[in-house]
């Protein structure tokens, strides 16, 4: 998790700014007068006045007469700072958080509820950001706002499927790939060295030259595929195990059986790099997170060119799309002032990232790859705003994550459900990764779960 938050900030010209912060109570008076706003994180904050971050800074500083405490502590230190500036009731104005952290912090009663600032200032935050963009609570409470987020693709090889003769996944992102259209195309994609599928009779599976998928069975990746087959790890309301129910267990054991019984996922550890294999055609496709996108390139350092990747919608299992949102979100504590909420919503305004990244490109001379998630309407509403992104990006990416966000995602129960994290990692993750590597099947994996959960559950926030 560690290093996937590490890639979401890397996603921005100003993650590091985002999660820069301080280390005093909200916004102070020192003895100018000038109101002080404390900004803290776990991300690099640059002290050179020439770099556009503190240049971003100072001009903000001069045109609102605020003095912006921007500092950063350790992402291992990070948990154990908030825990005592918590205890201290010296919270910064702004702070990262952690997804599973956001709802935690609120029901402490230590973070402001976002949804009243925006109506206190005109505006319904409905209309400012997506949906799958906003830590909410069961009362329609706000939190916390993502900071780009991430969410699955399916990354695919175009001349891999067009030799193949597959016509690709739709783009429309509420109608992707059905399980069975996926299943089909990656027995077709499945090449063994004498040229066999893998429901042809004398098919290699032990000599495998070109590979359909390789599977992952972290649950970042199984999670929105229960999604897309209409149930999810946990009942909706946080009490009991969903996955040990039958839609649950068919989910699991489908994505097992790409393995396990079709032979078309390569096994654990074929490929240093999932990437590489797909731009070198030794794989067709496959599920990674948005972050992943990056990562696709022709050639070695100086020389190295992006390649043409194709991006979709994961498949579904159920006949409706769905997708998964998470990563660090930025928040406002409760000691937060009229000027800290003022200095939040110039932050999150993904209008300001292309502006900035459009100086920065012209300052550098070359436009640099950032892979942001939009995280307001403005830009996603804007053909025009989200083509001028898309120049910084994967011609379709922006558009594709923009949609994926807003129309066919939702908010994962890691944010929603309390004892998320003690559950599914001493529980529920083992028990996939049995399933995934074949040595129980779901049903086997899962019938001891909810006896061993029993009475861990504390419901949603």
């Amino acid at each position: 998790m560690k290093k996937i938050l590490f890639l979401l900030v890397a996603t921005s010209l100003i993650g590091s700014a985002v999660f820069a912060g301080g280390t005093r109570a909200g916004s102070t008076q020192p003895s100018s007068g000038v109101p002080v706003i404390t900004d803290m994180g776990w991300g690099a904050v640059s002290d050179d006045p020439t770099s556009l971050e503190a240049r971003r800074r100072t001009e903000y500083e001069k045109a609102y007469n605020v003095k912006i405490d921007a500092q950063s502590v350790p992402y291992d230190d990070y948990a154990q700072k908030l825990i005592t500036l918590i205890a201290a009731n010296a919270l910064p104005d702004l702070m990262a958080l952690e997804e599973h952290r956001i709802l935690e912090f609120a029901a402490q009663g230590v973070l402001k509820d976002l949804r009243v600032l925006y109506a206190e200032d005109g505006q319904n935050i409905d209309d400012v950001f997506v949906e799958g963009q906003m830590a909410k609570t069961g009362d329609n409470k706000v939190y916390g706002i993502g900071v780009g987020g991430a969410l699955n693709l399916l990354y695919y090889n175009k001349g891999l499927l067009q030799k193949a003769g597959i016509t690709p996944p739709p783009d429309d992102v509420t109608k992707p790939w059905t399980w069975d259209q996926y299943l089909d195309a990656l027995i077709k994609l499945t090449v063994d060295r004498n040229g066999r599928h893998p429901n042809e009779p004398g098919f290699d599976v032990n000599n495998v030259v070109q590979w359909g998928t390789a599977m992952n069975d972290w649950w970042i990746y199984t999670l929105p595929m229960l999604y897309s087959a209409g149930t999810s790890v946990f009942t909706p309301d946080g009490m009991g195990l969903a996955i040990t129910k039958p839609a649950g267990i068919e989910s699991i054991q489908k994505f097992s059986d790409l393995k396990n019984k079709y032979h078309v996922s390569a096994p654990e550890g074929t490929f240093p790099s999932n990437a590489a294999a797909l731009v070198n055609d030794q794989l067709a496709t496959y599920i990674d997170g948005n972050y992943a996108a990056g990562g696709f390139v022709v050639g070695e350092g100086d020389s190295a060119v992006p390649y043409d990747v194709g991006m979709a919608q994961i498949p579904t299992q159920s006949g409706k799309a769905s997708n998964m949102v998470w990563g660090a979100a930025s928040v406002l504590s409760k000691n937060a002032s009229k000027e800290g909420f003022a200095y939040f919503k110039y932050k999150q305004d993904s209008l300001r990232i292309i502006e900035d990244n459009e100086q920065l490109a012209q300052e550098l001379g070359f436009s640099k790859p950032i892979f942001y998630v939009p995280v307001t309407k403005n830009v996603i509403n804007d053909p025009a705003l989200a083509a001028r992104l898309a120049k910084f990006t994967h011609p379709w990416y922006t558009e594709l994550c923009a949609n994926i966000v807003d129309r066919a995602s939702r908010v994962g129960e890691n944010i929603t459900v309390k004892n998320f994290t003690q559950i599914l990692y001493e529980y529920v993750q083992p028990a996939i990764e049995l399933v995934i590597t074949g040595d129980a099947t779901a049903a086997e994996a899962f019938k001891d779960l909810d006896a061993q959960t029993r009475g861990l559950f504390q419901g949603v926030y």
